[in-house]
């Protein structure tokens, strides 16, 4: 099958990406207690390679330096609307904590001007303060900081085998940065999820060079066994990365039969409805925790306890949201 026309949305690899924020939720519900479940944290690494795979076209078309600001400006407008939205979210909690819970909780601790400004500038990588406001955030600003990475080193130039050798020197830098005794060289809390995530947009770049190769099944096979090598023996994250490239090329290449199973508001919503799951989720399961449970609230990573009811409220919620969001833009435009 021959690469998707690129104007062209292909809405099951936005499905897939709703199903793998699914699976992110799941892995904090479950507090680390399920095996299978606690490995849903390697749904981000999909999320980079995926992000990679769709952006790749507009990564490589980059000739000069107003293009890559226009694809910068392009993925900050795209994503800062779910960044606030989140942020909004984040200080409905503390008001809650305020009201309801302990005066004296942590969670204020982590309110500053800095946090603020590095939350919503997608710069949170760099302050700590603002991850602790919501855990999630930090895998968007560290795709917006590669994204800023691919777009300044200008992958669109002419010079095909300087491109291909760039791309393929990142997986193979995450792999060796994933060492132990190199991480304990740097000392940095930026530099792992940095390399992570440009090794996955990386390897979606790649895919996206060489998707008709894919369907070779000797390509198939080494892709797999290189992706359970790594998976058993070294680098969970970097196999699975590896992994998703038969992923998403399954996903793209029965694109027209899924579609055809799947409902159509599903489709039309589930890119959306994927973003604020993963954004929103922190703080909802947060306030819950607070409302129903009376447990000390503290946003951070371990917060969570399980209670998957707390997944079927975050997306009533959430479609609740779209609903209404749904009327305004239709009212406005029947104006």
């Amino acid at each position: 099958m021959k690469m998707p026309n690129k104007h062209k949305r292909i809405r099951v690899l936005d499905v897939s990406r709703l199903v793998a924020a699914v699976f992110v939720v799941l892995f904090h519900v479950s507090s680390g207690t399920n095996y299978v479940l606690n490995m849903g944290y390697l749904s981000v690494d999909y999320f980079f390679v995926l992000s990679g795979f769709v952006l790749a076209q507009n990564i490589f078309e980059i000739q000069t330096m107003s293009d890559s600001f226009f694809f910068m400006r392009k993925r900050f407008v795209r994503l800062f609307p779910n960044t606030a939205l989140s942020l909004m979210a984040i200080f409905a909690v503390s008001g809650c904590v305020w009201l309801f819970g302990s005066r004296a909780s942590d969670v204020w601790q982590n309110f500053s001007f800095k946090s603020i400004i590095g939350y919503l500038s997608l710069m949170s990588i760099f302050v700590p303060k603002s991850i602790s406001l919501n855990f999630p955030i930090w895998s968007l600003s560290s795709e917006f900081i590669s994204n800023l990475f691919f777009a300044f080193q200008r992958l669109g130039s002419k010079n095909q085998r300087k491109k291909l050798f760039f791309l393929c020197a990142l997986p193979i830098c995450f792999y060796i940065t994933s060492m132990d005794s190199i991480m304990l060289a740097f000392e940095t809390t930026w530099l792992e999820p940095l390399v992570r995530t440009c090794s996955g947009l990386a390897i979606g770049c790649l895919l996206h060079q060489f998707f008709t190769k894919m369907t070779d099944p000797v390509v198939k096979s080494s892709v797999l066994v290189l992706s359970g090598l790594l998976m058993l023996t070294s680098d969970v994250e970097l196999g699975f990365q590896i992994f998703s490239c038969l992923v998403i090329k399954f996903l793209v290449d029965y694109s027209d039969r899924i579609e055809k199973r799947c409902r159509q508001g599903l489709l039309n919503i589930s890119g959306e409805l994927s973003f604020l799951i993963y954004l929103l989720h922190v703080p909802i399961l947060s306030c819950v925790d607070l409302l129903l449970l009376k447990s000390k609230i503290s946003i951070s990573s371990e917060l969570y306890v399980q209670a998957p009811i707390r997944l079927l409220i975050v997306l009533f919620l959430t479609s609740i949201y779209l609903s209404i969001r749904k009327n305004i833009k239709s009212r406005a435009v029947s104006k």
